[in-house]
């Protein structure tokens, strides 16, 4: 039996050989010239060099006729292995890695992360941070030059049989090519013992025109001079393989004319590659005197900047006008590698003639339009194969995607033009404008009810004039639940526009921002103030704000997974708010004046000689009983501490507080943790919410924030002593 099997092993491994050596015959025999020559492994089923077997041994880069470049700063010293992250979980997987460690007291951290383009190259970019600072090196695998490897393959096991680049490009099928290239004379202008690397188009890519006109071009010196620039601009001096080149690079071809490179990672993993826009079909077919790299198209030749191609294209005459009222002509040329999706004249008519005249009339409205069509880097539409999204200068999300009839779309605006090529990038045409909601100005941006009243008031210009605002917008909830008799005084144009104005302030506050000015007073518009509060029961409010508030009102903050946003407008912000922030009609004591309901607090303060001091102090919050609660009192306790000044002052400054609190901040006292705050008097104040309600001390706070001038009231159903 064991005979058996080693005559079997025998055979076996002899009919290998042979077939191998019959394969090499056949092609001396029969002339059969295959691009792709004899798979060398030089690692064999059982480790030795005479057997053509496939079988991988590990990862393909750790295998035969694999070369390393590398670049950047990290020194050999630091170098960081493979071995080294070997015991990481998922290393080869698509996420960086990440890892700490402390050496000689100093934190050394290290970062690493690996992408594997099949067919192309390896590439792997580590990070090192120490105490000489942040150092990088960026190490790529590929083939080595004259190999080539297969999915599977251990190493680069295939070895070309190279030939000229005028034969290499006869075997890769660019024949058409090929016939210009003779006939210009570029081919022999590169055989000159150097090397080049030539981007050719495939047959089905040149035009018939150019095919046709070879036969004149023997007596046609000018024309013979222009296809020779054009097939010119498709060689580059030197050996260029994929890895080599970087995307947004600009080679210069031997007809000194512009090639930008452009990669795109693909979701398969593939790696897109494209050339002026033009696809690469096929990588690095080698010769012996370059590289050629087959494109799906002729290489368009770039003359003009993005600005330029508006200046002169009759179809842009609009956006030129914007870009111009903008003066953003000048930043368009600054950028050397942008997209912009260009609207057409067509696009500008489709807009409301009212909108397009409100932006236009408005610089930084004009710049966010622009900035809305501009991406900072080569979107080439062969890039486009489903659906992504791009963000573009102004910092906005545009969805892109490719339909099955080949057609493509901007967030749903169709491209009418696509690959407009420019010296520093693109242009896609558009037949619609996209306008967002940053080039709108405040007016624009209002809805509902509230936009009703700034029309009524006429406030339109105003608004869209005021720079750098920010408006306290009431939902259209809070102004239908306004009492009857503030919405009656609302029939005075004067006191509509007072009202509204006191929603405005000339400043703009992000809501990121708005937690730096907790306690902080805006005059608004109409000449009041507006303070910034918050509900935080903490004293450090800028570690957490809690809900901020607005003259009392819950500022509703809009979120979207998990993070603020801001409706913010070309001229300013917009905050919802869930109340109408009616003006101040005075000071506290003129508040108290005018409600009947108070006349013995009043009366009390007077006595009590506080009076003044409440309406000569600045920011103050009152615990006000009403009449009522006076009225609970004994009649003879009552005669008595309204006659005795000292009395009355120590228990009605336990009612003061000094300082702007809110009814929000009160509802965050729990009966396990009460919110407690310091009067006048000096004793404290605990705030909890009882059986029946919110609680000071042992009353009820029966109604909160009735704004003053100079401070904030809440009524109480009892009076509270200190003692």
């Amino acid at each position: 039996m064991k005979s058996l099997l080693a005559v079997t092993l025998i055979v076996c491994l002899t009919v290998t050989v042979f077939l191998g050596s019959v394969d090499a015959v056949i092609w001396d025999i029969f002339g059969f010239r295959p691009r792709h020559g004899w798979r060398n492994t030089g690692l064999g089923m059982w480790g030795n060099e005479w057997t053509g077997t496939r079988r991988s041994r590990g990862p393909w880069w750790q295998g035969p006729n694999i070369c390393e470049t590398r670049s950047g700063n990290l020194s050999s010293e630091f170098e960081i292995s493979e071995e080294f992250f070997s015991s990481m979980p998922s290393f080869y997987g698509p996420g960086p890695r990440h890892h700490r460690r402390q050496r000689g007291g100093i934190s050394h951290s290290w970062r690493s992360y690996c992408h594997d383009y099949p067919g192309l190259f390896r590439r792997c970019t580590h990070r090192l941070t120490n105490e000489d600072g942040p150092m990088t090196a960026e190490v790529t695998q590929q083939c080595c030059y004259g190999f080539l490897r297969e999915e599977g393959d251990y190493g680069c096991p295939i070895e070309y049989k190279m030939e000229t680049l005028e034969d290499t490009l006869i075997s890769v099928g660019v024949t058409d090519f090929v016939a210009l290239f003779d006939v210009t004379g570029v081919e022999r202008e590169i055989n000159n013992g150097l090397n080049y690397t030539i981007f050719a188009p495939v047959n089905e890519a040149m035009s018939q025109s150019d095919l046709e006109v070879i036969n004149s071009l023997v007596v046609n010196d000018g024309g013979l001079e222009t296809l020779r620039s054009s097939i010119a601009a498709h060689v580059v001096p030197g050996l260029l393989t994929t890895s080599d080149m970087k995307d947004e690079q600009i080679l210069t071809s031997i007809a000194d004319t512009p090639i930008r490179m452009t990669y795109y990672p693909k979701s398969s993993g593939h790696l897109l590659v494209t050339a002026n826009c033009a696809g690469v079909m096929k990588h690095n077919e080698f010769a012996t005197n370059g590289i050629v790299h087959v494109i799906d198209t002729k290489l368009t030749i770039p003359t003009q900047s993005i600005s330029e191609i508006i200046q002169t294209n009759p179809r842009f005459k609009m956006l030129r006008t914007v870009i111009s009222k903008a003066e953003m002509d000048g930043e368009l040329d600054k950028q050397t590698q942008i997209t912009m999706f260009a609207p057409t004249n067509a696009a500008f008519d489709k807009m409301d003639p009212e909108l397009l005249n409100s932006i236009i009339g408005d610089k930084s409205c004009l710049a966010a339009l622009v900035e809305n069509h501009v991406v900072p880097h080569t979107i080439c539409s062969a890039a486009i194969d489903s659906r992504h999204y791009v963000r573009t200068v102004l910092n906005t999300k545009l969805f892109v995607n490719r339909t099955q009839d080949d057609k493509i779309f901007i967030k749903g605006v169709q491209v009418v033009t696509k690959d407009l090529i420019a010296t520093n990038g693109v242009i896609h045409a558009i037949d619609q404008v996209l306008v967002p909601r940053q080039s709108l100005s405040l007016p624009d941006l209002l809805e509902g009810e509230l936009r009703n009243l700034v029309e009524e008031a006429d406030l339109i210009h105003l608004l869209q004039n005021t720079r750098n605002a920010t408006i306290f917008a009431p939902t259209d909830n809070a102004i239908e639940n306004l009492p009857e008799d503030v919405t009656d005084s609302f029939q005075d144009s004067q006191v509509l526009r007072s009202v509204l104005l006191h929603h405005v302030i000339p400043e703009t506050l992000p809501t990121r921002d708005l937690g730096y000015h907790i306690n902080d007073d805006f005059t608004a518009l109409d000449g009041t103030k507006l303070r910034i509060t918050s509900c935080d029961r903490s004293a450090f409010t800028f570690v957490n704000r809690g809900q901020l508030l607005v003259e009392c009102v819950p500022i509703i903050e809009t979120k979207v997974n998990g993070c603020s946003v801001d409706n913010r407008g070309c001229n300013g912000i917009i905050h919802n708010i869930n109340k109408v922030i009616v003006p101040p009609s005075g000071s506290i004591l003129e508040t108290l004046k005018s409600d009947s309901s108070y006349s013995t607090m009043l009366r009390a303060l007077e006595v009590s000689g506080l009076a003044e001091k409440v309406d000569n102090e600045a920011e103050l919050t009152i615990f006000a009983p009403t009449n009522a609660a006076f009225e609970a009192l004994s009649e003879d306790y009552l005669d008595r501490i309204m006659t005795d000044s000292s009395t009355l002052k120590d228990v009605l400054s336990y009612h003061i507080v000094e300082g702007f609190v809110c009814g929000g901040r009160l509802r965050n006292g729990n009966w396990w943790l009460p919110l407690f705050l310091r009067s006048f008097h000096g004793d404290r104040i605990r705030i909890a919410h009882g059986m029946a309600g919110l609680m000071a001390d042992q009353s009820y706070v029966t109604k909160t924030d009735t704004i003053a001038t100079n401070g904030v009231i809440h009524t109480v159903d009892k009076l509270m002593f200190p003692y």
